[in-house]
């Protein structure tokens, strides 16, 4: 068997999530998922094994990831004793994403030991929430609808309103910070069967930040204020970080009173009173990275391994096809791994 951890890309709005999503455990073709699209590029390599791709993180639908992680198992059909080669199939993956039109890309892949879990061996992951403020002091009798505005930033950041009160914002981050409670940041769907309080150590810094190729279009800055909100811990619940931006909206525009959100944290049994805290839309949602342990990471050869079995015929057919048709072939914390 032969393991590769796979790093990518992409494009979260056209994706109904990270993850295949079953019915009576088969897959629904009609619904279309990041891990999806990649099990159909890597079916055509016809592999001797069922190709079931395994995610580190379950996005939700229109989710954007920077650096996501996903492994899979991948023995060849007519050469099991050999190994695909890496490269070719990061070469021969974001050809045929690129070739049907897919906001997907392979950053890179790497060969990892059979046992390793890309999932439960993760050790942080982080995600950026991209808030997008409309200023008070916009001109006597000017609107939203009548700004200069490029598209750029639709289904990228996502666009408030006043009144908008940064301190308050500032101190809610700061409150969600630590090690809590966050069965008020989940939905109860989530909670079910759980025999433990879901207790997790986060860290919530604010940044500001800026609109897309914001040089060329300064009118952007000049009526908007651009936010990033960077979360980060080892393992989030169910759009925990959506619910968590949202508590830091509701505060800072007056919807929420931020005792509220400081007794749910230390009470999982507290319930916030209405009208609770927000879920903001997925759209604005980046996650960064998933990272692990380097030694997690350093392949040990079986005895059927060998570094010099590289260019299979398989690999060399799949990615002579792709030449043919393309043209040519080119070429914080503590981490748990003993870092700070």
């Amino acid at each position: 068997m032969g393991r590769f951890l796979i790093f990518i890309s992409y494009i979260g709005s056209h994706y109904s999530g990270m993850q295949v999503q079953n019915v009576a455990g088969r897959p629904r073709p009609s619904v279309k998922t990041v891990s999806g699209v990649l099990e159909k590029c890597l079916k055509m390599l016809s592999p001797q094994n069922e190709v079931k791709i395994v995610t580190s993180s379950r996005t939700d639908a229109e989710v954007h990831a920077l650096r996501s992680s996903v492994h899979v198992d991948l023995v060849h059909r007519n050469f099991p004793d050999k190994e695909f080669d890496p490269r070719l199939l990061t070469v021969f993956l974001n050809r045929r994403l690129m070739k049907l039109e897919e906001p997907i890309r392979v950053l890179e892949i790497r060969r990892v030991n059979d046992d390793f879990h890309c999932r439960y061996q993760a050790r942080n992951r982080s995600y950026m929430y991209r808030l997008a403020v409309v200023r008070e002091e916009l001109p006597d009798g000017q609107h939203f609808w009548d700004l200069p505005m490029t598209p750029f930033e639709y289904h990228r950041s996502y666009f408030r309103f006043p009144p908008f009160d940064m301190n308050l914002f500032l101190a809610t981050a700061e409150v969600l910070s630590g090690t809590h409670f966050y069965n008020a940041f989940t939905t109860p769907t989530a909670l079910r069967g759980r025999t433990r309080e879901p207790i997790r150590t986060v860290q919530v810094s604010v940044k500001r930040g800026s609109a897309f190729l914001q040089e060329y279009q300064p009118y952007m800055s000049e009526n908007l204020e651009f936010w990033e909100i960077h979360v980060q811990s080892w393992t989030f619940l169910y759009r925990m970080v959506r619910r968590m931006v949202g508590a830091m909206l509701d505060v800072a525009r007056g919807k929420q009173d931020i005792e509220h959100i400081k007794a749910a944290l230390s009470d999982p049994r507290y319930v916030i009173p209405p009208p609770g805290i927000s879920s903001v839309p997925g759209y604005a949602l980046f996650l960064k990275d998933v990272e692990y342990c380097p030694e997690d990471l350093q392949y040990t050869p079986g005895e059927k391994s060998s570094e010099d079995l590289l260019d299979t015929e398989t690999e060399k057919q799949a990615a002579k096809k792709e030449v043919s048709s393309t043209g040519s072939r080119e070429e914080p914390t503590d981490n748990g791994c003993g870092e700070k």
